[in-house]
């Protein structure tokens, strides 16, 4: 989509939406989730070139947050290159000073930590398994 902004330019809109989520719960394995995240990464529109992102779900702190707070630790963890360095619930509570209740459950906690460090096995290389290379319908065996 291409929207015209009140400079007179244009800018480029994408709209990604993860549908894999079940309405309650989370998903079983993180593959796809990570897949998804991957792909938007690709896309370049988390880059601050293309303006804020928005991330929404229907509260707007479960899905989005458990979004947001792997996005974020994956990407301290490529940084610093040791995925230790990262401590994920420190991240989480500096989150939560600017969207309070973000992650609503213990279950999407507990997914967001399988999701980093399944994503931090990625960014070391120490997976099999590269996770680009997984469709958006992976099931676990």
């Amino acid at each position: 989509m291409t929207c015209l902004v009140q400079t007179g330019g244009t800018r480029e809109i994408y709209h990604f939406h993860y549908t894999t989520w079940p309405d309650f719960g989370v998903p079983e394995s993180p593959a796809s989730f990570l897949n998804f995240l991957v792909k938007v990464r690709e896309s370049g529109s988390l880059g601050p070139e293309h303006g804020p992102s928005v991330v929404h779900c229907s509260a707007g702190i479960g899905r989005s947050g458990t979004f947001s707070l792997v996005d974020t630790c994956l990407i301290l963890m490529d940084k610093r290159k040791d995925p230790s360095s990262v401590d994920i619930q420190r991240v989480l509570l500096d989150m939560r000073e600017y969207r309070m209740g973000l992650i609503q459950t213990p279950d999407q906690l507990r997914f967001s930590y399988r999701a980093v460090l399944e994503g931090a096995k990625s960014i070391m290389g120490d997976c099999s398994v590269q996770v680009t290379q997984l469709t958006p319908n992976h099931t676990p065996s």
